[in-house]
Parts: C-alpha cells; sequence; structure tokens
C-alpha cells in the first residue's frame, strides 16, 4: 500500500494541473471587455441565433429573455433569433412566436437524419448572416458571448465550443458533476495548456461563421450523428479550421435535466459513450490517472488492516472531496452534500459509461425525447 501512496496522489495532482489548472486557480481569464476596433467590426455584420427545439415549453421562454436581457442585438447590423420546432406536441412554439423569436417549424425527419441535425440545418438554410450561433435551448446566454463571436469575426477561431456553467437546484441534478467535470478535464476547455486540435467539444453553444460552416459541410454531413457536435469538430479540423473550447459563467449558463435523475441518465446514455471515444492520448492517461486517485481511497476504508491504514484511507477520501469541489468550483454549482459523497456520484458515473458501451457495442436502442436515434 506504501507504493500506491507514493505515487497515487502526486500523480494524480500533477495530472488534475494538467487537465484542470484554470479552475484551481479561478478568477485569472482575460477581460471580456472588448476595444473599440472589435466592437465597430461586429457592427458591421449581421447574426442569428439558431435555436433547434422540442418539447421545451418549460426552458425556450427564459432561454429567450436571456438573449434580450444580454443586450446583444445593439452590436450587430442585423440580429435575429430562430426557433426550429422539431415536431413538439407541447406549446414550445406558440412560447417562442410569443416571445417574438422567428419559428420554423420542421419538415418531416428525411431518412437517417437525427432530429436535432435537420433543425440546425433547417436554421441554417433559413438565414444569411454571416454570424451563426447555435444554441440549446436550456441554455441561458450571457454578455460574455461577445469576446467569443470578436474572435470568430476576427478569424482567431473558426469554430468556438463553450460548455455552460451549471447550475443545480436539486440533489439530483448534482449527479451531473462528474459527466460534465471529466468531459470538461478531457477536453482541454480549464486547462493551462490549451490543444490548437482539441478532441472534445460541447454542443450546447457553437458560433461560427457561415464560410467557415459551408466550407466543413455544417450539419448536412453529420446528419446520422448522435452526438453531432463530435463529429462537426473533425469536419472543421479536416477542413483546415481552428476550434476553440470553453466553458465560463461569463459566456453562458444552464440548468441539465430538471426532470430528474431519470433524464440525467438518458441524456448522459446518449452522449457519453460515444463522445468519450474522441478522447485520446495524454488527455485520456491523465484522465484515468485523476478518476483512480478519487476512487483508491474508497476500498482502503472498508480493507484497511489496522487503525493507522484507516486513517490513512480517511485522509485520502476527505483530500479526495476536496480536490473534486476546486476542480468543479469554474463549471457548475452543486450539492455541497454529494462532494462529502462523492464516491456515489463517481460510481453513477461509471455505472452510466458502462451502460452506454453496452449499448455502443451491442446495439441497444437509445432514445430521446421520445424518439428513437437512428445508431
Amino acid at each position: 500500500m506504501a507504493f500506491h501512496l507514493s505515487l497515487i496522489y502526486p500523480l494524480g495532482l500533477l495530472a488534475l494541473f494538467f487537465l484542470g489548472g484554470r479552475s484551481l486557480f479561478a478568477g485569472k481569464g482575460q477581460s471580456d471587455d472588448l476595444d473599440s476596433g472589435s466592437l465597430f467590426a461586429l457592427g458591421e455584420l449581421g447574426i442569428s441565433i439558431i435555436i433547434p427545439a422540442r418539447n421545451e415549453e418549460k426552458s425556450i421562454g427564459d432561454c429567450l429573455d436571456a438573449i434580450r436581457s444580454a443586450d446583444l442585438a445593439r452590436h450587430f447590423s442585423s440580429f435575429e433569433v430562430l426557433v426550429v420546432d422539431d415536431d413538439s406536441s407541447d406549446g414550445t412554439a406558440t412560447i417562442a412566436s410569443a416571445k417574438g423569436a422567428k419559428v420554423i417549424s420542421s419538415t418531416e425527419l428525411p431518412p437517417s437524419w437525427i432530429g436535432k441535425n435537420f433543425a440546425c440545418h433547417l436554421g441554417s438554410e433559413a438565414t444569411s448572416n454571416p454570424i451563426m450561433v447555435f444554441l440549446d435551448a436550456d441554455v441561458r446566454i450571457q454578455s460574455g458571448v461577445l469576446r467569443l463571436i470578436s474572435d470568430v469575426v476576427e478569424a482567431k477561431v473558426d469554430l468556438y465550443s463553450v460548455q455552460p456553467f451549471h447550475f443545480c437546484f436539486t440533489l439530483g441534478e448534482s449527479f451531473a458533476l462528474f459527466f460534465n467535470l471529466v468531459a470538461l478535464l478531457s477536453s482541454g476547455a480549464i486547462s493551462f495548456f490549451k490543444s490548437k486540435r482539441p478532441k472534445a467539444i460541447f454542443g450546447p453553444v457553437l458560433i461560427t461563421t457561415r464560410e467557415s460552416y459551408s466550407k466543413s459541410g455544417g450539419h448536412a454531413e453529420v446528419h446520422d450523428q448522435i452526438v453531432e457536435d463530435v463529429a462537426l469538430a473533425q469536419l472543421y479540423q479536416e477542413a483546415g479550421l481552428a476550434i476553440g473550447v470553453t466553458s465560463s459563467r461569463k459566456v453562458a449558463w444552464f440548468r441539465m435535466y430538471p426532470d430528474g435523475f431519470s433524464s440525467m441518465v438518458a441524456g448522459f446514455t446518449k452522449n457519453f459513450a460515444k463522445g468519450a471515444r474522441s478522447v485520446a492520448g495524454l488527455s485520456f492517461l491523465a484522465t484515468f490517472v485523476v478518476i483512480t486517485m478519487w476512487l483508491y481511497p474508497i476500498p482502503q476504508l472498508f480493507f484497511s488492516s489496522g487503525r493507522q491504514g484507516f486513517f490513512i484511507a480517511i485522509g485520502g477520501y476527505l483530500f479526495g472531496a476536496v480536490t473534486v469541489w476546486i476542480a468543479s468550483r469554474e463549471i457548475g454549482r452543486y450539492s455541497s452534500v454529494l462532494f462529502f459523497l462523492y464516491p456515489i456520484a463517481l460510481f453513477v458515473f461509471l455505472w452510466v459509461l458502462v451502460r452506454s458501451g453496452f449499448k455502443v457495442i451491442f446495439g441497444g436502442e437509445v432514445s430521446w425525447k421520445g424518439r428513437s436515434l437512428q445508431r
């Protein structure tokens, strides 16, 4: 045991710093203020915010209110919000229209297309503005998104992917902790060591120009992909286009899976195993080391020999709880109870990962929002 104790924690800390250094030193980012030249460049262009929405009556109103509150329209020569109603059976379209959005009704889903991909494609076809922002209906966009839009306009990045800050209001929602944390750690979005070719990106907020989108092939080229954001990133990279990945509460926040634990399991079953395939190399190895560090003290609590071993295990357990809290504080607000019971959330994460893997390998049905997804 001494051999493992001498290596697991320093290696785990080193890997955590490599993957999540920005979270360890919160608040040391660049200013979101734009200079006059950047603001002028935005003012010469038009922008379209495209929101694919299926049965989102509980979220779409707040999403559109947040766009209005962010006061983005005044920075552009043309500004529009398009909600593409993906065959909703609730009041999504009615609410969106009442809030002033332009509502487009999705036509019959063509063979092999995934619903969200078709909705995004229809939205892109319905506008001619040179800047496009694809936004999930549960996202609350903030004024800090202007900085990222400016980077795209200035061709510093051709596609910006944002994982919104995650606010949790119940203990059940907080079980998403390790799904979001591991995804962000492995993506490099909260690392000091930014990759020029990130392997994992996030679909809730995607910012691009029409020119880059067309060059990549857009959603039409990934029409049958369940995890369309990862597939879209691969298209951009194959076209020689640059990708940026970030996570910041100044850019966007969301409340994931407010319907509860079962909704969360279904959502991550759909996304996680396939998204994990995109992570490789040092990021995968470092993520594995960090998870091992968090898991290590758990069996020691039950199987350690003697009082000294037990107290060492307790110390390792508390160390795990503190490092989970530190690493996650810049990606969301989770129940404090869960940090002290973090192994439960970690085992839920591993269970869903294995469950997703079985569905990928053995062809189990994957469904989302009442629709079976072709795979």
